[in-house]
């Protein structure tokens, strides 16, 4: 070491001159190294790794060797490539604020954005603070998201740098990628097509464009034109379990029970990755071609044949009539209009044809295979109704005289009328003995009746002193049946001519069932007996309304005269009034289909099953709910003799004597209930 230093000292200063020690006299370096100095304080050099050496200067081996990281400005990259921004471009002008606490800021043409950074010398010292703008007042003034420690005065402040630029020489941007991630500078031109590569497989677009001028791949718009989320084709649909070898890549959608690694994993599509199945579970839209099968299934709540979701009515072109194989009127017309009525076949689905049906009604009488009699055509004014209807006023007229004047009728009554505004019907077959009354439902609160008449239509309760006149509205009547049958007519006094609904109501009062509404009712200043258009069947005994709504000038008594029932006026009051009843006795009757109660000779059954009568049972027993409770009368027994009891009794101290009469109470009452007897 001597000899090293005594050949390089200058003799003269004793130094070591400048440039006058070479790699020679420097100690030998380990392999892969160099001299520096990685520790935070001063010290001698030291022989520094690759590693180490990267460390140093914030880089690693990966970085530089393989070259596929990218970081700037970033100790904690988030991406291969990373590139943060710094606060490192002046703001426009000098920022102004005023002491401690203050948040507004002063800048003219700041151009700074809500949430954008920003860094003021408001610190110790003027030291750089970092703040978050809050608001943009306008473009000369701006706050930020916290209080200022100092006071600003015409100091520059720092805003977000750009994260990427191209430029020329002249300092002109061609590319630009500032803070905020948008894209600026002249238009590009590609010489060729640009495709990114990822995995060795071309990369397309995102599948799902998140904002309006966001690119879109051609797969994404051929599925959006057709309301189809389309997914890659699969092999098979109806698999349960999982095939034993399968190949990298194979896909199925899980039939339902999915078994193995398959389960619970019904309707998903699943695809093996070469070690483990990828299952992802479809959303409504989500389209498959199925090779197997060579067919398109589509998701909605399960997988179905895609045919199977289009509705036919959004098909195109179904209006212009170009497409032959399609039935339209028009074509239905043109055929039938070159038709005669011998080309269609006889059968159940003949085709009737105006003349068809006039050469089987115009015919003559007593000839059982005809409708009506001779040179009659009511069932053509039936037939050709033209409204839509089943029937109307008119033709209820035409047909009824066509049936009274068939031999078979003997003369006898007849009426075919409409119900509740066409949703039922009432055939009533009447003569001097007997009325079968049948109304066929149309609707859920239909009725069902069967039965006979037992005398003409008569008065059946009335109020006839008239004392005064007053005029009110919707004014009505309560009364009550002396007779179970037909409320086929109604007279009331008023004063003054009017047209009026009439109406007929269960109960007192217009606010309980409607059974009966006849519009345009006409009354005359006077007495007028309003003919029923419909037979109401009434209870005898039970409480019903008349009214006529709207204003009227009803007369009244003010006596009480009729005491079973009342006027709206007062309870005091009676309207003049008279009811006329057509009296039945009713073999069955079947009250709405609501509550579906059953009456035998009873109008208005209460109960499932309500009898007016004895019931006789042949042979059988009475069971509850499939269990015996009731069979025919046990005979044998004798009438005991003495004094029945029924009171209570401690069966800790009762007599002998107490306990025979109590028995003898309790066999009393069984023979008389018909259970046991002699």
């Amino acid at each position: 070491m001597g000899d090293i230093l005594g050949n390089i000292l200058s003799p003269s200063s004793g130094e070591v001159p400048p440039g006058s020690i070479s790699n020679l006299e420097l100690a030998v370096m380990p392999l892969r190294t160099i001299k520096g100095n990685q520790t935070a304080s001063t010290t001698n050099p030291q022989d520094l790794t690759v590693d180490e050496t990267l460390a140093l200067i914030g880089l690693s081996e990966f970085d530089i060797v393989q070259f596929t990281g990218l970081n700037l400005n970033t100790a904690s990259p988030n991406a291969v490539a990373d590139i943060h921004g710094s606060l490192n471009i002046f703001l426009s002008n000098f920022t102004t604020s005023s002491g401690a606490g203050n948040r507004d800021i002063a800048c003219v043409a700041h151009t700074l954005n809500v949430g954008d950074a920003v860094g003021l010398r408001s610190g110790p010292a003027s030291a750089i603070e970092v703040f978050t703008v809050a608001t943009v007042t306008d473009v000369d003034n701006f706050t930020v998201d916290t209080d200022l420690t100092n006071a600003i005065v015409s100091v520059p402040g720092l805003k977000d740098s750009d994260l990427f630029n191209l430029s020329t020489n002249d300092g002109n941007s061609r590319f630009n990628v500032d803070k905020s991630g948008n894209i600026t500078g002249q238009a590009i031109a590609l010489a060729s097509n640009l495709t990114f590569i990822a995995g060795g497989e071309p990369l397309g677009l995102p599948g799902t464009p998140s904002v309006g001028n966001a690119g879109a791949s051609k797969d994404y718009v051929d599925s959006v034109a057709q309301g189809l989320s389309w997914q890659s084709p699969v092999l098979d649909k109806d698999l349960a379990t999982p095939p034993g070898s399968p190949i990298t890549g194979d896909r199925y959608i899980v039939a339902s029970g999915g078994t193995g690694d398959w389960s619970s994993h019904d309707d998903d599509i699943t695809t093996w990755n070469g070690s483990i199945w990828i299952f992802v579970t479809p959303s409504e839209g989500f389209a498959n071609w199925v090779e197997d099968e060579d067919t398109n299934y589509v998701f909605t709540t399960s997988w179905v044949k895609l045919g199977s979701t289009v509705d036919h009515g959004n098909l195109l072109g179904l209006s212009d009539d170009d497409h032959s194989q399609y039935h339209t009127d028009a074509r239905a017309v043109t055929w039938l209009g070159t038709r005669s009525t011998d080309d269609l076949p006889e059968g159940s689905d003949l085709y009737y044809t105006e003349s068809r049906v006039s050469a089987n009604t115009d015919v003559a009488s007593n000839t059982a295979d005809r409708h009506t009699h001779a040179n009659k055509t009511e069932l053509d004014l039936i037939v050709d109704a033209g409204s839509g209807d089943i029937i109307t006023d008119t033709e209820r007229t035409n047909f009824t005289t066509a049936f009274n004047e068939r031999a078979e009728w003997d003369g006898g009554a007849t009426n075919l009328v409409p119900l509740d505004g066409r949703n039922s019907l009432e055939l009533g077959i009447t003569d001097d003995v007997e009325l079968l009354r049948l109304t066929l439902g149309l609707k859920s609160t239909a009725d069902f009746h069967v039965g006979e008449t037992t005398g003409a239509e008569a008065s059946d309760q009335s109020q006839l002193v008239d004392i005064f006149g007053t005029s009110t509205s919707d004014a009505w009547q309560s009364f009550t049946p002396g007779v179970n049958g037909l409320l086929t007519a109604f007279s009331f006094a008023v004063g003054g001519a009017v047209t009026r609904t009439f109406n007929i109501y269960e109960g007192e009062g217009n606010g309980g069932t409607l059974l009966l509404s006849m519009p345009s009712t006409a009354f005359i200043s006077g007495t007028t007996k309003v003919i029923l258009s419909i037979p109401v069947v009434l209870e005898a005994g039970k409480l019903y309304t008349a009214e006529i709504v709207g204003s009227v000038f009803p007369r009244y008594s003010n006596t009480s005269l009729y005491p079973d029932g009342r006027a709206s006026i007062a309870s005091f009051n009676d309207m003049v009034f008279e009811s006329f009843m057509t009296p039945i006795d009713t073999f069955v009757i079947v009250n709405s289909a609501i509550n579906k109660f059953m009456g035998l000779n009873i109008t208005n059954p209460q109960e499932q099953l309500d009898v007016g009568g004895n019931i006789q049972a042949t042979s059988g027993v009475y069971k509850v709910d499939g269990t015996q409770v009731v069979n025919t009368r046990v005979t044998g027994w004798g009438a005991p003799t003495g004094t029945p009891t029924r009171t209570t009794f401690d069966t800790t101290t009762v007599t002998l004597e107490q306990l025979a009469e109590r028995l003898k109470a309790l066999i009393d009452d069984l023979t008389t209930h018909g259970l046991i007897g002699v």
